[in-house]
Formats: C-alpha cells, structure tokens, sequence
C-alpha cells in the first residue's frame, strides 16, 4: 500500500539500483472503488521523482468492471511517495516497524483506507503495549510467589508457564480480533496488559492483606 489510496505490486525490486520491475498499480477512491489502473515494465527512481517506463494507463467506469480508455507512453513521470529506503521498510513485517515510521505512515494514510489505518494503529499499540509485558506478568506473578514461599521448584516453574501461556493466548487472541476490526485497535493492542494489570494488582491486595 502507499500514500493517496494507492496500492502498488512489482514483481522484483533492485535497491541499489533504485529499480521497480513489472509493476502494477491500482488507485483507487476511499471507498475502494479502483479508478485507475496503470501497468508498467520498470520504474526507475531518478532526483527524487519515480520514472516508469511504457506505462499503460486504464481508466475504469465508475463501477470499476470495466476500462473506458486506455493510454499507452514510453515514460511518465509518477506520483509516487515513497523512496527506495520507504519500500524496505514497508516490506518488513509490521510487528519488526520503528514507531517512527508507523507513527509517520498512520499519518500518511489518514483520509484514506481506513482498514489500512486500523492495521498499522493496531501495530503501534501492540508494541507500546509488549513494553510493559514483563511488569504486568510480574504484577501477577507475586501473589504467586508470597502465597507459595515453601513450595516445590516445580511447582513455581508450572505456574510462570500457565501465567506466561495464559497471557500470550489472550493476547494473541485480542490482536487478532482487532486486526479483523472487531475491538478498536487500542483495546486489541492493549487488552492482555490491562485484564493482566487489574486481576495482578486486586491479588497482590487480597494476598497482602491477608
């Protein structure tokens, strides 16, 4: 996906080079609705502008099912944001993205599709909230720990493994179903950290003051 509702494929990408091979590019309206679409052998990125070479533009109907006209060029200068060093980012999984740049492509998208705001928001939540995984799970493995001073080695090992697995499932589970737009993606990102936070803190109360 890149800036302005464009969603752009290229068979092979060159970065030293700076060359996009075979490429196929669909934009499209923020309703989804594809408007144009534009094929090309190569794009070559050149003073900071994208080249592509014989480019063949279609204009779809309205619908988008069908092509009212059709241009073909030996090369065209294209709108198109992203730089060679944008594309390996945006190629790496969206868990591996500094917060700058999904902090940066969210704001690029915005107006846009909002499924792609939703993922890269989500994305962003998920990885504040991993900062804060090993104070929630040792929030909640105290109480195990003060109520179980004499118990086995083995014991405690089995309970860090149902604490740790019970949150990773859990949190696997809310960041799939706010992928899928089903929670907000704040509550996606978020929501193992904080049923872990509360439930961690009311047993280190009870196991306090008791």
């Amino acid at each position: 996906y890149s800036e302005d509702n464009k969603i752009v494929f290229a068979q092979e990408f060159y970065p030293e080079e700076k060359i996009l091979n075979n490429i196929v590019i669909l934009e499209q309206n923020i309703d989804k609705t594809v408007l144009y679409k534009i094929t090309a052998e190569t794009a070559h990125y050149q003073d900071n502008t994208w080249i592509l070479y014989k480019p063949t533009i279609f204009k779809l109907n309205p619908q988008g099912t069908g092509i009212e006209e059709a241009i073909t060029l030996s090369k065209k200068e294209y709108d198109f944001k992203e730089r060679p060093e944008d594309i390996l980012t945006t190629d790496m999984e969206l868990s591996y993205q500094p917060f700058k740049k999904l902090l940066h492509r969210i704001a690029g998208f915005k107006g846009g599709s909002p499924e792609i705001v939703r993922r890269l928001a989500i994305e962003l939540y998920h990885n504040i909230s991993f900062l804060f995984t090993n104070i929630v799970l040792l929030l909640l493995g105290l109480p195990a720990g003060l109520r179980s001073r004499q118990a086995s080695l083995l014991k405690g090992l089995a309970v860090a493994l149902l604490i740790g697995f019970t949150y990773y499932a859990l949190d696997a589970f809310a960041y799939s179903l706010g992928k899928i737009g089903f929670f907000a993606p704040f509550v996606g990102g978020f929501l193992a950290n904080i049923i872990f936070f509360f439930l961690g803190g009311w047993l280190l109360f009870r196991t306090t003051y008791n």
